[in-house]
C-alpha cells in the first residue's frame, strides 16, 4: 500500500488517530481488547470503545474467542494481500 492509498483509506473511513493506531495493531495481529490495551498502554475500556467504533465502520470483526472467553478481533479484509511500498 502506498502512502497515498493509505492516506485515502484514512480519509475515506474518517479515522481518528486513536482509531488508526488500534486498526494498524489489529491488522498486524489478531488480538483481544485486553492484550491490545497492554501493548498500547491505554485503558481497556478506551481500547474496547475504539474497537466498537471500528466495528461500526465495518473495518474490524470478531474472529474467535480464546480459552478465557475473551473476544479476538481482526480486520475485515484480512485475506487481501497488502503490499507496503515507499515512494521516493
Amino acid at each position: 500500500m502506498t502512502f497515498t492509498k493509505g492516506l485515502n483509506f484514512v480519509l475515506d473511513n474518517k479515522l481518528t488517530v486513536k482509531e488508526l493506531e488500534v486498526y494498524t495493531q489489529l491488522h498486524l495481529e489478531n488480538q483481544s481488547a485486553g492484550d491490545l490495551a497492554e501493548k498500547l498502554g491505554k485503558p481497556k475500556t478506551t481500547v474496547h470503545n475504539l474497537i466498537s467504533r471500528l466495528r461500526i465502520k465495518n473495518l474490524v470483526q470478531m474472529k474467535s474467542k480464546d480459552s478465557d472467553g475473551n473476544m479476538i478481533y481482526g480486520p475485515v479484509n484480512e485475506d487481501e494481500d497488502v503490499e507496503v511500498t515507499t515512494e521516493e
